[in-house]
């Protein structure tokens, strides 16, 4: 190689390490900012010449998650940057509540897997304000549903990084608290809460919006796992300094299972307040075992009721599981001649919503059938529950 060759090589070579250089400078004050000032060091990397996109791979594998979140979101608008900017220039309305959010956010059109890196952005780094992370919270969950998110650890990994700022925090929770069991599991959004509730800063909505995502995926939990974490709720000492106890055993009482039976059985019989009360009765019949069927006929042997909590007393019955004690409680109410005629229409109701519930079961409906065929339809006396009557007498022969 002679002296000329050699001499360019070396400027091609000072110039390569001069752009990398200068795109890790750059993306490392992106990193450090947020917010708007964050969005001013985003649009001076995305104007600069001869950006060096390994720098970006590299620091997307990064395990400072503030450097990996701002990687994905650079790579973003390098990818798509035509849109990204259209989007976030879009015009901002406030809806019924006064909330900011962006007029494209319910536009099926505008979403698609593209947004995720700009999605991260909203997030993580907060560049559009209350309209960027109310378009998170709704687009990213929505994604996920729709199969186009196989992890997003990096969000449970954002809330407890010291440097992430409280509204940033809270909209993560929220959409974390959002996405399908098998993206954010149960146990890791336990996880999540257990380090809120030891920062000295922990964010009460935070807690409740982590609690809201335990309650969204007990529909797909088992008897096992809710039991898992009711016992944790249970035993956190830190969750009762920031939360009222009547919260916390909404929760438990709103993720259901065996184990929140007892805890909403003593709460039943503390509350002084009618709305409680209703709760608790309401929310042991969504239980519906034998065990929560016990605690409500228990508790209405035992205390004196209105005929207002009677009728949630009936109706709950009718959410849960059938069996000869459900029953016979709803047929001793409707056969009950001196009984408000409210409470018997509302006997019916329940027979008509347990009969509908065991559709596959003949026996159970036979069972069911069974509470209303031998009441003598010439001893009723009242043209309302005369129509219940027969509206439930043709349910069952239809």
């Amino acid at each position: 190689m002679n002296k000329h060759n050699a001499a360019i090589l070396v400027v091609l070579l000072i110039s390569a390490v001069q752009v990398r250089a200068d795109t890790k400078d750059l993306f490392d004050v992106c990193v450090s900012k947020s917010g708007v000032a964050y969005a001013a060091a985003r649009d001076a990397f995305l104007a600069a010449d001869g950006i060096d996109r390994n720098v970006l791979a590299r620091m997307a594998k990064s395990d400072d998650v503030r450097e990996q979140a701002t990687a994905i979101a650079l790579s973003g608008w390098l990818d798509n940057g035509v849109k990204y900017k259209r989007l976030v220039n879009d015009r901002i309305v406030k809806d019924r509540l006064g909330q900011e959010r962006f007029d494209w956010v319910s536009d099926p059109t505008e979403v698609s897997e593209s947004l995720m890196p700009l999605m991260y952005e909203f997030l993580l780094k907060d560049s559009s304000g209350s309209a960027g992370r109310h378009a998170a919270i709704r687009i990213v969950p929505y994604l996920a549903r729709k199969g186009k998110i196989d992890s997003m650890s990096i969000l449970s990994k954002t809330i407890l990084d010291p440097r992430t700022a409280r509204p940033s925090r809270l909209a993560i929770a929220v959409t974390a608290s959002r996405l399908p069991d098998k993206i954010m599991p149960v146990d890791d959004l336990l996880g999540v809460l257990t380090q809120e509730l030891e920062r000295k800063d922990r964010h009460k909505e935070v807690v409740l919006s982590l609690l809201d995502g335990m309650i969204r995926r007990s529909p797909v939990l088992s008897e096992d796992a809710k039991a898992s974490v009711i016992r944790q709720l249970r035993s956190s000492e830190s969750l009762s300094k920031v939360l009222a106890p009547a919260t916390v055993t909404h929760a438990i009482g709103s993720i259901g299972g065996e184990s929140a039976v007892p805890v909403v059985r003593e709460f039943l019989h503390r509350a002084e307040g009618e709305q409680a009360r209703v709760w608790a009765i309401g929310t042991l019949g969504s239980i519906g075992s034998d065990a929560a069927v016990d605690a409500i006929l228990d508790y209405t042997r035992d205390t004196k009721i209105s005929q207002g909590l009677n009728l949630v007393v009936i109706s709950s019955l009718g959410d849960s599981q059938y069996s000869d004690k459900v029953g016979a409680a709803l047929r001793a109410v409707l056969h009950d001649r001196e009984a408000a005629v409210d409470l018997r229409i509302e006997s019916l109701q329940a027979i008509e919503k347990l009969f509908r519930a065991n559709a596959t079961n003949k026996n159970t409906q036979d069972s069911i059938k069974g509470l209303i065929r031998d009441l003598d339809r010439t001893t009723i006396d009242n043209a309302a529950l005369i129509r219940k009557f027969d509206s439930v007498i043709q349910g069952f022969d239809g």
